[in-house]
């Protein structure tokens, strides 16, 4: 009796303890099963934000048996959706949590499919495509685009993620964030991103050396008149895309020859070199065109043009550093001194100088030439010669001077005069040196026709009549006051005195 009755107390012990343990099992699946709001993402390729909840982030690990990694696209933020409201099953698994803009967390379940974020009522609908350049990448990226990827130009078809770098239009076509050669891995063997080097040690590297064959040509070099005179050899030396005359620093193109143009008063040659005027200058003080030192070998070349004073300066001044300078087709009228020459060697040709003090006047010099000039109308001489050995005078017309068409001083010996008309001035030639030779030279009314008062002279077949009280100090035909140590041949004089040569 007793030990069945302590089998029944221990049944209904039992029988309590199972009790408990359902009711503790009915509990748990009530609270498993109460419902949590949630936002459902029914695919994980959508963004969202809404009601007021932006979420940001996301923290991880996420439970192992989940299907994957939390959609990026889902913390992307965005703009906002429409939702409705769900709520997360009671057989969804926790996999994580969410961050809103405000730093309150949101725990996310998955649940089948479906991802849910607890907090964040309603269901996600999918962005619009904004694809404006129809290229399939849509700004923001969108599920909706051909390519879910963001463009990262939506206005430029040929900017997309994947597209080729072209490496020389200044764009990041494949949207990596890198434009042309900064994308070293599309363009680092793309020429134009290839590293220059100088290959002619000019300092130049061959992006910007327009012959890097050359160290004469780089962007540094002188296209100009100079020592070099690059106008003339057929090349852009300074790499500005023009050759010799085309180039600005070269001037204009005279007689196949560059000429540097000079259009101002008071311009000052300092390099050899061909230089001719602009236009006709009207100087009202000071010298029209200076050969300056360093301008050695520079013609210039007036082109027919005029240079006009206000009756002082020099129309064109050679100083002493410039030898061998060139001066021809040249108009120079109204100054002091038409021409002022120091420099050795100079040459004046084919030149015209009229009503000025004096036509020409050189000191110093060795070896001036003047040829084929015209000096007419000076106030005192046509030309003077002052300590200028070695001269040559030949086929100049030198007329209407107010004292002699002609002056040569002391230590302006050894010079030849040839072939010049010598008219219409007070005195022909005053020939103080000596030491020269006059030959074929036509000289008729002049006051005096040839003054001699140097060592001796030569003179062949020249043509001496004057008009003047003082005809016996002409070389006529009988060579009257001449000086026995004057030697003349052919001397033609068929009318003495008469102020006309035959």
């Amino acid at each position: 009796m007793k030990k069945a009755q302590g089998s029944l107390e221990y049944l209904l012990i039992l029988a309590a303890i199972l009790a408990i343990a359902v009711v503790v099992v009915v509990v748990a699946n009530t609270l498993m099963a109460a419902p949590k709001t949630a936002a459902v993402v029914e695919e994980d390729k959508y963004t969202f934000a809404t009601n007021g909840v932006e979420l940001v982030s996301y923290s991880a690990p996420f439970s192992a048996d989940d299907p994957g990694s939390l959609p990026a696209e889902l913390v992307k933020g965005g703009d906002s959706h429409v939702l409705s409201l769900d709520s997360i099953p009671g057989t969804a698994k926790r996999v994580g949590s969410l961050t809103d803009a405000s730093g309150e967390k949101h725990d996310v379940y998955i649940g089948g499919s479906s991802y849910y974020v607890e907090g964040v009522s309603g269901e996600m609908e999918p962005e619009e495509c904004s694809d404006n350049d129809g290229d399939g990448y849509g700004d923001p990226a969108s599920g909706e685009c051909t390519y879910p990827q963001k463009d990262c130009d939506d206005s430029d078809s040929a900017v997309h993620p994947g597209a080729t770098e072209v490496c020389t239009d200044e764009k990041d076509n494949d949207c990596d964030g890198k434009i042309d050669c900064a994308d070293t891995e599309d363009c680092s063997t793309h020429p134009a991103c290839e590293v220059p080097v100088d290959n002619d040690d000019d300092g130049y590297t061959s992006d910007v050396d327009c012959d890097d064959t050359d160290p004469a040509i780089n962007p540094g070099a002188a296209e100009g008149m100079g020592a070099g005179e690059t106008c003339f050899d057929g090349k852009d030396n300074d790499c500005d895309g023009d050759t010799d005359c085309d180039d600005s620093e070269c001037g204009v193109e005279i007689s196949g020859m560059c000429h540097l143009l000079i259009g101002e008063c008071g311009y000052e040659i300092t390099t050899g070199g061909y230089y001719t005027l602009s236009s006709n200058l009207a100087c009202t003080a000071g010298d029209g065109v200076r050969f300056g030192g360093g301008s050695s070998g520079a013609t210039l070349n007036c082109n027919n043009k005029q240079l006009s004073g206000s009756g002082g300066g020099n129309g064109i001044y050679v100083t002493g550093g410039a030898a061998n300078a060139r001066i021809k087709n040249c108009v120079v009228t109204s100054f002091n001194y038409g021409v002022y020459i120091q420099g050795n060697n100079a040459r004046v040709e084919d030149s015209n100088f009229a009503n000025n003090q004096i036509g020409a006047y050189v000191t110093g010099a060795v070896g001036p030439q003047f040829m084929h000039n015209s000096f007419t109308m000076h106030n005192i001489y046509g030309i003077r010669l002052e300590s200028v050995p070695n001269f040559r005078l030949d086929d100049n017309d030198i007329m209407n001077s107010g004292n002699a068409g002609v002056v040569i001083g002391a230590g302006s010996s050894g010079g030849t005069l040839r072939l010049n008309n010598i008219d219409h001035n007070q005195m022909g030639v005053e020939d103080r040196a000596g030491g020269n030779t006059y030959s074929d030279n036509v000289l008729q009314s002049n006051w005096y026709g040839i003054f001699i008062g140097g060592p001796p002279n030569t003179l062949n077949n020249n043509r001496v009549c004057s008009s003047g009280a003082w005809d016996s100090w002409d070389f006529d035909c009988t060579g009257t006051q001449m000086g026995s140590s004057n030697t003349y041949t052919s001397a033609k004089c068929t009318v003495p005195q008469s102020g006309t040569c035959p």
